[in-house]
């Protein structure tokens, strides 16, 4: 038993400190963000993005013609959508990019400094026929879309699964000047905290509460003994033997 609750004070306690380092480390480098920053796309494009993180980017259109398209299972018979990234562009740079996929030449991406992944639940919510056509296997040829943009951003080039067909598909493209941006996902919210917060606060007093209760009542020493004196001496020759109590 005791050997327990040590193993369950210690695995508290340290599961505790890294909820609590999480919540600490998140508070003090500034990465809680309670409302999104606004952002026009023009103004992403012209002058590049601001300090935070969380970013509602407005004006954008996403570019359907090129896209990155990542499936459940490549191998699959029936593809099954589990990611789609886009581009997102302002108004004037739709125009030039239109105008070279019309005259059959990449768009320049050197001007981009978005991308939009969209998990596909929000796909099937937000533009159906995408589903529809992935699933069918045709292409997306379908018209931009104009759409208010609200996530969590990263620099493009820390990706977990980078957007190759987007790059292949344009010149000039530069990851280090883009940000990728997970629409509605909000990571560092204040929600966020106060439950790693809480989950830290309760492990670690979890963790004492064990302690105390390990140092104050230590294993029970067996109860279960042997008494001699309760056996006959066999008679007055027999010798004298002093009481002796043997643990079972």
């Amino acid at each position: 038993m005791g050997t327990t609750r040590l193993a369950v004070a210690f695995g508290a306690g340290l599961i505790g400190l890294l909820y609590l380092l999480m919540a600490g480390n998140a508070l003090v480098m500034g990465q809680i963000e309670v409302w999104p920053t606004e952002l026009s796309i023009d103004t992403a494009e012209s002058e590049g993005f601001p300090e935070p993180w969380y970013l509602e980017v407005t004006d954008g259109y996403v570019v359907f013609s090129v896209a990155e398209i990542h499936l459940e299972d490549d191998d699959a018979e029936q593809p099954e959508l589990f990611r789609l990234t886009l581009p997102v562009v302002s108004a004037s740079l739709l125009e030039k990019w239109q105008a070279s996929i019309d005259q059959g030449e990449p768009p320049d991406a050197a001007p981009l400094r978005l991308l939009a992944s969209f998990d596909a639940e929000q796909v099937s919510e937000l533009w159906p026929e995408v589903i529809d056509r992935i699933e069918s296997g045709h292409p997306l040829d379908i018209p931009p879309a104009q759409i208010a943009l609200t996530g969590d951003t990263i620099v493009a080039k820390h990706m977990v699964y980078r957007p190759y067909d987007i790059k292949e598909a344009t010149e000039n493209f530069d990851w280090d000047l883009m940000r990728w941006l997970r629409f509605e996902r909000h990571f560092h919210s204040v929600g966020w905290f106060v439950k790693n917060l809480a989950v830290a606060l309760v492990l670690l007093a979890v963790a004492v509460l064990m302690f105390r209760y390990h140092w104050s009542r230590p294993d029970d020493v067996s109860k279960n003994v042997f008494d001699w004196s309760a056996i006959p001496h066999g008679g007055s020759d027999a010798p004298e033997v002093d009481d002796v109590d043997i643990d079972l």
